[in-house]
């Protein structure tokens, strides 16, 4: 992960040093995700948006091609009790969710930054992020971690290893700018991660008995598994399987108010000099 992250500074660097101007934004907006423990039906995803925030930085070394890099914060969540088909397996999960990312932008129109001229366009966005997420379950008043548990049997013998809680993903979507003044923009834009873990909800596609989970890993980890599960009623020696292996995905949308500056490094007689931004 750390070379990823290596990349996006060097980047970020290069980029400041070279663009003819560079604004700063912060983004207020909401998060979500599809996966596992997903809605059922797509009016129940506004009962799941949650609060994210931001602030990035975007360079402009040609009027159609910006770079963006960024740090996000937000919230994912999800619920049994919002799933027709899955209500009885009784999992309710959340994770708060902090990013770094790096992006290309392409404007589908002639964007010149400062012109002091109010224009619109759509524009398209791809990249790469790093991710720091940390899933949990409601239990008895608290929220309790759920990766140390191994509620899929992680680190038994002939299960998987314990999954990363930081990850890389790839970032994709769209929007719409506008500039309002000379230096100031404002983007209406909705972006996706695709994601290379399907443990941001805790729950994957893993095959596993019930009482294997509780002599293994201990109760506290068998009852996270299958909330739902009754020792009562139900058979611990069955065969459980939460979910499906398909990929999580997580997406943020709303509002980026930026604010243009100068680029504060120019050169002199061949040799970089650093100024003071103009506003």
């Amino acid at each position: 992960m750390k070379k990823y992250l290596h990349l996006l500074l060097l980047l970020l660097g290069f980029q400041f040093a070279t663009a003819q101007s560079y604004d700063f934004g912060l983004f207020v907006g909401t998060s979500f995700y599809e996966g596992d423990v997903a809605p059922s039906a797509y009016k129940d995803y506004f009962k799941t948006l949650e609060p994210a925030v931001g602030f990035s930085v975007r360079t402009w070394p040609e009027y159609q091609f910006s770079f963006r890099f960024g740090f996000n914060y937000g919230t994912v969540s999800g619920s049994d009790t919002l799933r027709v088909s899955s209500r009885s397996r009784g999992i309710t999960f959340r994770t708060r969710i902090y990013e770094i990312y790096g992006v290309l932008e392409w404007n589908f129109a002639y964007w010149k930054p400062g012109d002091g001229v109010f224009s619109i366009t759509p524009y398209m966005l791809g990249g790469v992020n790093v991710f720091r997420f940390n899933p949990q379950a409601p239990f008895e008043g608290q929220w309790i971690n759920l990766q140390p548990l191994g509620t899929e049997g992680q680190g038994l013998p002939g299960f998987d290893k314990p999954y990363s809680l930081t990850e890389v993903g790839i970032p994709i979507g769209g929007g719409i700018r506008l500039q309002l003044s000379k230096h100031i923009t404002m983007s209406f834009e909705l972006s996706a991660r695709k994601l290379f873990t399907d443990y941001l909800d805790d729950v994957s596609g893993t095959q596993f008995l019930y009482n294997d989970i509780k002599r293994g890993n201990g109760t506290l980890a068998a009852k996270l598994s299958l909330p739902g599960f009754d020792e009562g009623l139900q058979d611990s020696f069955n065969v459980k399987q939460r979910g499906n292996p398909a990929k999580d995905w997580y997406y943020m949308a709303g509002v980026t108010i930026a604010y243009r500056f100068s680029n504060s490094f120019y050169y002199y007689q061949g040799k970089p000099v650093i100024g003071c931004p103009r506003f």
